[in-house]
């Protein structure tokens, strides 16, 4: 159970220290948190990060591939389009905070101007998480931020229409990585 929060959570302690009061609770009266327990409580979702990673990144092929790992372990759709918001949302969030401190550093978007870093502006976004930032700024650096905002509107959408049974939860992942 151990392995899989921190696998799941990619070490992220605080996660793994919430994941865990989470089961605790669940399991009163009992003293034993078992990997059902976790699994049932706490998603998977490294396969998600990676999915969207793939997406980002234009890797067409291995989308597909993702798609269809998170089909076999039977991954709830609607967990993977909850993860997926989360994530456009931060990338939004960070893209955003890029453009404005390129803006901001260069006096507008003139060509020969010096250009931060993007481990320059993941420092000024949170010095704490850095790392990480930077990774996402990697990742999403050939979208536009207006690319981003718009994708994020299509996963509401689909997500809307799932929930007043216009669309079946299956076809929902297939549609928003297929347009």
């Amino acid at each position: 159970a151990v392995y899989y929060l921190a696998e799941s959570t990619e070490t992220n302690l605080r996660q793994i220290a919430a994941d865990i009061e989470k089961a605790a609770i669940y399991i009163l009266p009992e003293k034993r948190i078992r990997l059902e327990h976790v699994t049932l409580l706490s998603p998977h979702f490294s396969d998600v990060f990676a999915l969207l990673g793939f997406w980002a990144q234009g890797e067409k092929g291995k989308v597909l591939l993702s798609l269809q790992e998170l089909k076999s372990r039977q991954v709830s759709p609607h967990m993977v389009v909850a993860a997926m918001q989360t994530m456009l949302s931060k990338w939004i969030y960070y893209k955003s905070e890029h453009e404005k401190m390129m803006t901001v550093a260069t006096g507008g978007r003139d060509v020969g101007r010096r250009e931060m870093s993007l481990r320059q502006v993941a420092e000024r976004i949170d010095s704490r998480s850095a790392f990480m930032i930077e990774k996402d700024l990697r990742k999403i650096k050939s979208l536009s931020l207006s690319g981003l905002v718009k994708k994020k509107q299509e996963l509401v959408d689909l997500e809307q229409l799932v929930k007043t049974g216009q669309m079946p939860e299956t076809h929902v992942l297939e549609v928003f990585f297929t347009r």
